[in-house]
Formats: structure tokens, sequence, C-alpha cells
């Protein structure tokens, strides 16, 4: 699996700090607890940004990766390194997924952009997400419950942000690790 070196790479220099803040060990059963009063029926997933590996954005299809990859994750994921969900297609796959999945619930997963004191942070809340509004991008809301990932600060070029890719997969492994826990 392409993502396995990846992930065992990552995970051999794995450390508790992002970027000199920790994230919170609790995160994971956050997402979980949170997520429990929705139980597993009629539920999606769709992982937004780029699969682009030097960009902050790629968060959402590395969460997507993680949980396509787990053959025993039985929730349909959207959006991953091989076939990203960005705002190039966003329009026409959320479209494509409402029609294929009308009464399901959807869960979306992207990357943000905050104030310094949130990046590494993880929020999860019963609302809609925009893709792409903190670089301006005019991305039709989406989603029933958003998880977003606060990666960089507000007014970056994401481009040419640079950052670590091992702070960002150890937010996708939290989202990931949230998700399986809920979900199995």
């Amino acid at each position: 699996m392409l993502l396995n070196f990846l992930f065992n790479k990552i995970n051999a220099n794995s450390k508790k700090a992002v970027n000199g803040k920790y994230l919170p060990k609790d995160t994971y059963i956050k997402i979980v607890d949170f997520l429990k009063e929705f139980g597993k029926e009629n539920i999606i997933i769709v992982c937004i940004g780029t699969n682009r590996t030097d960009i902050v954005d790629c968060l959402g299809p590395f969460v997507g990766s993680l949980l396509k990859e787990d053959n025993k994750f039985n929730i349909p994921v959207f959006g991953s390194m091989v076939n990203p969900i960005n705002g190039i297609n966003l329009t026409n796959r959320i479209t494509e997924i409402r029609n294929n999945y009308p009464k399901s619930k959807i869960i979306v997963i992207d990357a943000a952009l905050s104030h310094e004191d949130k990046i590494g942070e993880i929020f999860i809340g019963k609302e809609l997400m925009r893709p792409g509004s903190g670089v301006r991008h005019d991305c039709a809301e989406v989603g029933d419950i958003s998880i977003k990932a606060f990666v960089a600060p507000i007014g970056v070029d994401v481009v040419k942000y640079n950052s670590d890719l091992n702070f960002i997969s150890a937010m996708a492994y939290t989202i990931a690790k949230g998700l399986k826990e809920a979900f199995s």
C-alpha cells in the first residue's frame, strides 16, 4: 500500500508535540463521544483537500486514505490521496454523493486556517462546512457534521506555507482513530 510506507516512516519518528503544541490525548475520544448520538446507519464520510503532501490541505485525503485502507471500516468514504475531492470537483462530487445517498448524514473532514493559538487543534461540530473559505474560494456549504483540523494561520498562502507532514499525519491519525472507534 502506497500510504503504508509513509505512515511507517512517520510513526518511526512520531512525536507527541505538534509545532510545539500537544494534541490532547483524548481528542479522538471526544470525536467518538460526539458521534455516538448519530449511530452507524446512514452515515457517509467526505474528506476534502488535495493529494499534494507538500500542502497543508492534504489532511482530508490523508484521513480518507487511512479509513479506506482499513478493511474493517464499513462506512462509505469519499475523498482520498488516490481520488481527492477538492475545489475543482467538489460541486459535482457532492451532487453525485447526495444523489446516491439521499438520506445519509454527511461527515465532512477538511483542513482549516485559524488564529495561531488554535493551530494543531481539531474541532468537531454539528454544522455545515464551507470548504475553501480560508483561502477565499467560493464553495458551497456541505455536510451535517464537520471535523476541522486547524493546520495553518489565517491569511497564509497554503501552497507556499511550510508544514511538516508529521504534523498533518498526527492530526489525520487522530481523526481516523476517532472515526474507526465510533463506527466499529
